[in-house]
């Protein structure tokens, strides 16, 4: 799911960078002519990407949500494993996302220690760099999220549909960026957290 997820967002990323290109040269256009046809080539790739990017919204929710499901299922899980290394609560864990403020650092904080948790001493530098990037492109897609609510709001210059459209070029690859990582990050510990219940069986026996 979230690889399909990535490639839409790449796709609409795509879109968008195409779009800031041609409101670049609208706004260079030497006669009107050439003004006339880039704003139709505009008005014709707006209306092919308005489906495909409702559906890429209605993906990024249903992705959301089953995210937010397996942070709070994997948090149960880790405190019921390590009460005394795992502090956080299911709740407080996806509520850390979603908190203005919160979710600028929070999230890395409630991965990495999901992440320490399940590899133990395995977990190492490596592992520090992986949440490093991944908290990077998190940022960037909140970032450009703002930046296209905020321009939204306004009436726009062709300059200012340019960076609009530039900002959700960056929101999307951002997007796309945070998929794949969030993909190896879940991977990653919910794989840990198994040969983790499974040894604690075997112990138990």
């Amino acid at each position: 799911m979230l690889g399909i997820f990535a490639c839409g967002a790449a796709t609409a990323a795509s879109f968008k960078a195409a779009d800031c290109i041609r409101y670049r040269q609208l706004l260079h256009a030497e006669d009107a002519q050439s003004a006339r046809l880039l704003w139709v080539s505009l008005e014709k790739s707006a209306a092919h990407q308005q489906p495909i990017l409702l559906l890429q919204t209605l993906l990024a929710a249903l992705v959301l949500v089953l995210f937010f499901k397996w942070v709070a299922l994997s948090a149960y899980r880790t405190k019921q494993f390590a009460p005394q290394a795992f502090s956080w609560t299911p709740r407080r864990a996806v509520w850390g996302f979603l908190l203005p403020l919160l979710n600028a650092y929070q999230p890395y904080l409630v991965l990495r220690d999901l992440l320490r948790t399940a590899l133990g001493k395995n977990f190492n530098l490596f592992h520090h760099i992986l949440l490093g990037i991944w908290s990077l492109f998190w940022i960037m897609a909140l970032i450009g999220l703002i930046a296209i609510f905020h321009q939204s709001s306004t009436i726009a210059t062709l300059s200012q549909l340019g960076a609009r459209s530039f900002a959700s070029a960056l929101a999307y690859f951002a997007m796309m960026g945070t998929a794949l990582l969030t993909a190896a990050l879940v991977k990653r510990i919910s794989s840990a957290q198994t040969q983790s219940n499974q040894h604690g069986n075997r112990s138990a026996r």
